[in-house]
């Protein structure tokens, strides 16, 4: 038994007195190398079920973050002293140092994925997350995160899985909540050009772009605008236009037969090898190592 298994299972605490029925489709255990647990996010527990009321559960304080995607139904959390619904097509992201409480709500059915999360950087992506926000998100109709989250639950249940793709479906799920979240908060509060300037980064990304065009573009200056992007975003415009096309660049390597040429000259970068070192100093390993390692072992699953 893993040590995070032994904690989970004596830190639950079902309601005795309230018999219910549940049923599990899945439930995994996985098991990370010391390098991955250093490097990457990985997965400690992984559950799929559906409960009937009247289930509830609280969990006792553990050093994990929790994701659990409400499928239908309507549960309900506390947390930290408030109370939030978890109704269908919503997702909730949680440390649980402070332990938690949930239970189903109305007469009806729950189902509901969880997954147990950890890593070297989780903490600053819930801090990204949650910051003056609920810790529920209710995903908007366009949203690819449920699209992610399936793919990595299909994913949990091969058998060697490769540590490196788990921790890449991670990233989007987490990396993608957060974007949903403030794309519908933050219109209005951060000034319109640097709004401006994030679509054109985000729609444009195989176009050029430096500080002096932009500062002229929108009459203000390098460094206020600088400033201003960093202080709503959390990072250098430039840089995020990297992150943009390196996140591009992903889904073209694993949905693709480009070249890594090809890749390059898409998100706009027309210098090979200097793509190459990009990508790799923020992913760790090249463009064609990440094709190997990711895209193979995905196009194996089903997951349509």
């Amino acid at each position: 038994m893993s040590l995070f298994k032994l904690l989970y299972q004596s830190s639950k605490l079902q309601n005795a007195k309230k018999k219910s029925k549940i049923t599990i489709f899945s439930e995994h255990y996985p098991t990370s190398s010391v390098d991955t647990q250093n490097n990457l996010f990985y997965i400690q527990h992984y559950g799929h079920m559906e409960v009937h009321y009247p289930f509830s559960l609280t969990v006792n304080p553990l050093d994990t973050y929790l994701l659990l995607y409400t499928i239908h139904g309507q549960g309900q959390l506390c947390y930290l002293g408030d109370i939030y619904s978890l109704t269908e097509n919503s997702a909730l992201f949680i440390h649980c140092k402070s332990g938690f409480h949930i239970e189903i709500q109305n007469s009806c059915t729950w189902e509901y994925q969880k997954f147990y999360l950890n890593g070297s950087h989780i903490n600053f992506l819930f801090q990204q997350f949650i910051h003056n926000n609920s810790p529920v998100h209710q995903l908007i109709p366009s949203s690819t995160i449920k699209n992610y989250i399936k793919k990595l639950s299909n994913y949990i249940v091969v058998e060697e899985f490769n540590s490196l793709v788990c921790s890449s479906l991670i990233d989007m799920i987490l990396t993608n909540l957060i974007i949903e979240r403030d794309s519908s908060n933050l219109a209005f509060i951060i000034p319109s050009y640097i709004l401006q300037i994030r679509n054109l980064f985000d729609k444009e990304y195989y176009n050029s772009f430096n500080l002096d065009d932009l500062s002229t573009k929108f009459h203000v200056s390098k460094y206020t605008l600088s400033k201003e992007f960093q202080s709503f975003f959390h990072i250098p415009p430039i840089e995020y236009l990297i992150q943009k096309r390196i996140n591009i660049a992903k889904t073209l390597l694993m949905n693709t037969n480009f070249t890594i040429n090809e890749v390059a000259a898409r998100v706009g970068i027309y210098n090979t090898t200097h793509f190459i070192n990009l990508f790799k100093k923020r992913v760790g390993v090249t463009p064609l190592q990440y094709r190997k390692n990711i895209n193979k072992e995905l196009n194996l699953l089903d997951l349509d």
